[in-house]
């Protein structure tokens, strides 16, 4: 996954206008900078700050403080509407937001392929509704794109916010203006969000990432923190000792940083998240420590923090990009390239602050015109300008490359419903063919179907898929790969189908196939392995339960009379080959050239052919199916075959691309019988 960003529409309270309502605290702009320094690290060098994404949740905390404060101060003073605190959240949001959606489309016109465009476009949409949260939960699966193709994904953090402040500024006016207590009501809704998110993290992960149910414990810890300082209008902090605020000084500082550092799945990633969230709010609390008025009120880290919001806006979209233009650019140059993706996002950061966040705050704070008025004015700007970058992104979203591999498959035979059967595959193709080929193994077996349906139609046979990415589609016994929750549902899921089939008399064909080198190798290709994902497993280890998953799987369908074939894995590619072909700038990608070294493919699926080798030594009737002639010559693997591009994504065949290789797979499958 991804993922993993921040938001950054936070207040300032200490902003033009509002800089003079109340007392500036220059140590929560020094904060805001910390967080998003975080961030911006956490996705150049994430193998260094692993747990830099805690400063999503640092910039939660501050929001919820200082809108909470906005809240109550004027409240308390009668004079809060709710026209005036969304027509100051659009003169703080939009102006920025609206250029670096512009701009980010526009370089995405010139430089990314259809399919990557088209998912910007859904992007843009989701950016300018802020609703990209909704949008990127549904697109999470083993056949989401890689994060580093998505130049807007780090807007659900603000999308996060942004439906925030459609909640709690209703919810707590209305606490107020019934005389309820604010503070038990904040930490009981508080309490059962975080029981939420410690509930559903480990069956829902990306839920409880992605949307505000899950998230809203964050910013009510913000706004547990005013309404804690606060009593009947007056600070708290009046009759604390300056050592209480010392000690929540240091103490906050050290848990930021050690979450920082941490690297976690589960609940466990929850607990870093209250530690980080709790370290958060003991730093803005003691802002007489010397930590908050000599540290974090430093004037550069204050000067970051000032543009913290359009530095978060700019500093993923130009790693973004970056990244694809040069995937083939050794780890020194992209290292070079990334550096200085972030000081262009540090001067375009300032250029936006001070050339359009500034003015716009200004414009908009004109005199001659009436608070109503003005707010009216902004409210309706705002919703045109977001209804026409909506449109835009709307108009650039093309559904139909984004259809299912299994469209490709023109077929007319009888498919049953295999959720009736089995719920929870990704990929669901349930023949109901007198004889059928059953394909055996994760999304690396469902890429044979395009090409070999029709052939199997030829030989008066069904194809049937039943599996999800990730998973073998035998059972393993051990986790080679993935989140133990992931492992779970895999083999709960392969043991009933492929038990289930193995007593199927229809079921005249085995074919298993599957990504071999993800759980012999325990990583995908040139990827650092998440923490979670990562099983620790010695490589001898890897290679006895996969060789006994596999024997086991043979030896139970040949002795009930199946013919059984294994494939060998295609190579996966270092580059995404979209890039190969078409108008795309990044089509100049090694020198035109859309190959990878048969050296480096050899080694990766060195221990994965070691183990085939031996399981084709102990079943002597066993069919072994080689991709590999197909794909590669003695010294490079190629993405497209007489201008036929091979790849759909990295490691998976196209619709042409199964094709071809189906062709030769079917000799093995319906050769001599």
């Amino acid at each position: 996954m991804s993922a993993v960003t921040v938001p950054s529409n936070l207040e300032l309270p200490n902003a033009l206008s509002e800089r003079t309502t109340h007392h500036y605290r220059p140590d929560i702009d020094g904060l805001r900078g910390v967080a998003v320094l975080l961030v911006v690290l956490f996705h150049a060098v994430r193998e260094v700050f692993v747990g830099g994404f805690v400063g999503v949740d640092v910039f939660f905390v501050i929001s919820g403080y200082l809108i909470t404060s906005i809240i109550w101060r004027e409240s308390r003073e009668r004079r809060f509407t709710l026209q005036d605190f969304y027509a100051r959240r659009c003169r703080r949001i939009l102006p920025a937001l609206v250029v670096v959606l512009a701009a980010t489309w526009f370089l995405g016109k010139l430089t990314l392929t259809a399919n990557d465009f088209s998912v910007m476009g859904r992007h843009v949409l989701g950016g300018a509704t802020f609703s990209s949260n909704f949008i990127l939960w549904r697109e999470t699966g083993y056949f989401d794109i890689a994060a580093v193709r998505k130049p807007l994904l780090h807007l659900w953090s603000l999308a996060v916010e942004e439906q925030f402040y459609l909640v709690w500024p209703v919810a707590l006016t209305l606490v107020l203006a019934r005389g309820w207590p604010p503070f038990p009501i904040t930490i009981s809704a508080l309490l059962l969000s975080l029981a939420f998110a410690i509930q559903m993290v480990t069956t829902q992960s990306d839920l409880v990432f992605y949307m505000l149910p899950s998230r809203i414990w964050e910013l009510l810890a913000g706004a547990l923190l005013l309404l804690w300082q606060t009593k009947g209008g007056n600070r708290r902090e009046t009759t604390e000792t300056s050592v209480a605020h010392e000690f929540r000084s240091v103490a906050g500082l050290l848990f930021v940083a050690v979450s920082c550092m941490a690297d976690s799945s589960g609940r466990a990633r929850v607990g870093w998240l209250v530690v980080a969230v709790v370290g958060a709010a003991m730093l803005i609390s003691a802002d007489r420590s010397h930590i908050n008025k000599r540290l974090l009120s430093h004037r550069s880290l204050v000067a970051v923090g000032l543009i913290s919001y359009p530095l978060y806006l700019w500093h993923w979209p130009l790693l973004s990009l970056t990244t694809l233009l040069s995937e083939r650019a050794t780890l020194a140059e992209l290292s070079l390239l990334k550096a200085a993706a972030i000081a262009a996002a540090f001067l375009l950061a300032w250029c936006t602050w001070r050339f359009v966040e500034l003015p716009a705050r200004r414009f908009a704070a004109a005199p001659g015109v009436s608070r109503v008025t003005r707010n009216r004015q902004v409210l309706l700007v705002s919703a045109i300008v977001l209804f026409i970058t909506g449109v835009v992104g709307w108009r650039s979203f093309d559904p139909g490359l984004e259809a299912s591999r299994d469209a490709n498959v023109d077929s007319s035979e009888p498919l049953l419903n295999a959720d009736a059967i089995f719920a929870g595959a990704s990929f669901h193709r349930y023949s109901g063919a007198s004889e059928v080929v059953l394909l055996v193994g994760d999304s690396h077996a469902n890429h044979y179907l395009p090409g070999l349906v029709p052939l199997a139609h030829q030989h008066g046979f069904g194809v049937s898929h039943l599996g999800f990415g990730g998973c073998l589609g035998v059972p393993l016994g051990e986790r080679l790969w993935g989140t133990p929750e992931w492992f779970e549902r895999c083999e709960s899921f392969a043991d009933a189908t492929f038990s289930y089939f193995l007593r199927d008399p229809a079921v005249k064909v085995m074919v298993f196939a599957a990504r071999g080198e993800l759980y012999a190798e325990g990583k995908e290709a040139g990827i650092v392995i998440a923490a979670e994902h990562n099983t620790h497993l010695p490589a001898d280890q890897r290679e006895r339960v996969l060789f006994d998953a596999y024997a086991s799987a043979i030896g139970r369908a040949q002795k009930t009379g199946k013919r059984v074939v294994l494939t060998l894995d295609i190579p996966e590619l270092d580059y995404n080959p979209e890039y190969c072909v078409g108008s795309s700038t990044t089509s100049v990608m090694a020198d035109g050239k859309c190959v990878m070294s048969r050296r480096s493919v050899d080694e990766r699926q060195r221990r994965y052919r070691g183990i085939v080798e031996r399981l084709a030594r102990e079943f002597p009737n066993l069919l072994v199916f080689d991709p590999i002639p197909l794909l590669c010559d003695s010294r490079w693997c190629y993405a497209t075959r007489n201008g036929v591009l091979m790849y759909g994504n990295d490691n998976h065949l196209s619709a042409n691309g199964s094709r071809i290789v189906a062709e030769r797979l079917a000799d093995s499958v319906f050769g001599a019988r």
